[in-house]
Order: structure tokens, then C-alpha cells, then sequence
């Protein structure tokens, strides 16, 4: 099953050659399917999705390009890399703007999850376990969202379910022009994960 989302933005994020980052902030709306893509592999996934996003006020369509990864595959934007044997996704102006992406067990226990990374978050600083609106509207579902922050780096820690199949992330995000761009851009990627 393929999830296709919409994404706020205030800047372009076309391949326009510009290593700068959109600025994208916003809610994500399902859209369609691009029923024209190209399938790749058995599963019959195709090799290409478009995503909405709305940008300034106007909707555009942005494509994104199936990457594989550990069990799993994902879309992604050209302003993301994809290191499928490390399953992270970067930016590509500033690979310090990271997500780690694991596939859980069907047998993972949520609360030593939890315990572990809340260890390793607090070396960053006091660590808080998000709530409702506190929570970026593309995660708003996750069954647990964990965040740390200094002046000059954000680390969150976040379980969700897509598509009956769980997985945690570990957003390394830095602050800078890119915060909100990255964020949303990462989220739609991850939400769109298909399960192989």
C-alpha cells in the first residue's frame, strides 16, 4: 500500500540546481495516486510518486524516486540522499540533517524502546515526550514522540506504525534555515514508507 501526502511550503523545492532548502511548514492531505508511474520490482510499486505539496499558497506536484531499503522502501525527494546500507536519509546540502530509519520487530516492547532512547537523548539535553499539538501534524499518529534540543541541534525519537508494520526514527536536525523544510520534507518520505 502506497501513502501519498501533501506538505505546506513557502519556498520551491525543484530541482532547480540551488543547494538551498524550502522552507515548509503546514499540514499533509492525502492526494493521489500517479497512476502513469513506472512499476519496479515484484511488488509492483511504482518506481516514482507524486506528491502535492502546496507552495506560497499555490499547489504543485513534486516527484519522488523509489530507494530500497532494510525491508522496506521509500520515496525520495531530490533534495534528500538515501544511504540504503546505513537506512538514512540526509539532505543533501547538509547531511548532518538525518534520519535513521529502522524497521522494529514485530515483537518490540515499546516501553524498553522508550527507556533506551531517552538515554541516549538526554546526553543532548532535558528530554521531553511530546503531546498532541506539540507534535509535527505529519506524526500527529506516532505511538511515541521523544525530543532534545540544545541551541544548536534538535534530536527527536519517534515509533510509528505504517502500513501494520512498526518503525522507529531518529531525526537529527540541526537549527538553521532548513528546520522546517527538513522536517516536513523527512515526514511525507517516512509516511510513505511500503513495507516489503
Amino acid at each position: 500500500m502506497v501513502l501519498a501526502l501533501a506538505a505546506c511550503s513557502e519556498n520551491k523545492a525543484a530541482n532547480s540546481g540551488n543547494d538551498e532548502a524550502p522552507v515548509v511548514t503546514g499540514t499533509a492531505q492525502p492526494t493521489r495516486d500517479t497512476a502513469a508511474d513506472p512499476v519496479s520490482g515484484s511488488g509492483g510499486t511504482p518506481a516514482e510518486k507524486t506528491f502535492e505539496l502546496e507552495l506560497e499558497g499555490m499547489k504543485e506536484e513534486k516527484t519522488a524516486v523509489l530507494a530500497e531499503g532494510n525491508g522496506y522502501s521509500l520515496y525520495v525527494f531530490d533534495i534528500f540522499n538515501f544511504d540504503a546500507t546505513n537506512d538514512k536519509l540526509m539532505m543533501d546540502f547538509d547531511e548532518n540533517y538525518n534520519v535513521e530509519i529502522e524497521k522494529l520487530p514485530a515483537d518490540y516492547n515499546l516501553d524498553e524502546l522508550k527507556t533506551v532512547a531517552e538515554a541516549v537523548l538526554s546526553e543532548l539535553g532535558e528530554v521531553h515526550e511530546l503531546q498532541d499539538n506539540e507534535i509535527h501534524p505529519l506524526m500527529q499518529d506516532a505511538l511515541l514522540v521523544l525530543k532534545s534540543g540544545a541551541s544548536d541541534l534538535t534530536k527527536q525519537y519517534i515509533v510509528k506504525d505504517i502500513g501494520g508494520s512498526t518503525y522507529a526514527f531518529k531525526v537529527n536536525k540541526p537549527q538553521g534555515e532548513a528546520s522546517d523544510g527538513f522536517e516536513t520534507h523527512a515526514y511525507l518520505m517516512l509516511n510513505a514508507i511500503v513495507t516489503q
